[in-house]
């Protein structure tokens, strides 16, 4: 994958079954992770980047939860490339899940079951 040197942003949301992303789009990139534990753990393409000497663990610049809190800053300047990588955690699908629920209430659409 050829990088453009500004205004590049990857949503990397595959499974954790085969690597997504090429040692050098994780180098040149700020790479930010649902979680940190998952990703150093599940993630093929990090794991493969940190096994080659590519990148370290220390690389991982933020998870998501830093950037929305704060924490950190998010994209400093326009020629930055950033990279999201997610495992996908159960924090995510219950945050979803209840929006939608909620969203569905407040529209008055669906259906309740009793289970």
């Amino acid at each position: 994958m050829k990088l453009d040197r500004g205004h590049t942003h990857i949503n990397s949301i595959g499974g954790i079954t085969c690597p997504e992303l090429e040692d050098d789009v994780l180098m040149k990139s700020k790479l930010v992770v649902d979680s940190r534990k998952a990703a150093l753990e599940e993630a093929p393409d990090i794991i493969r980047a940190i096994k080659n000497g590519t990148i370290s663990p220390d690389d991982v610049y933020a998870e998501l939860g830093e950037l929305i809190i704060g924490r950190k800053p998010e994209r400093i300047n326009s020629r930055e490339i950033t990279v999201f990588r997610t495992v996908g955690i159960a924090a995510e699908d219950a945050t979803t899940a209840k929006a939608i629920y909620e969203l569905a209430n407040k529209n008055n659409v669906g259906t309740n079951l009793t289970l």
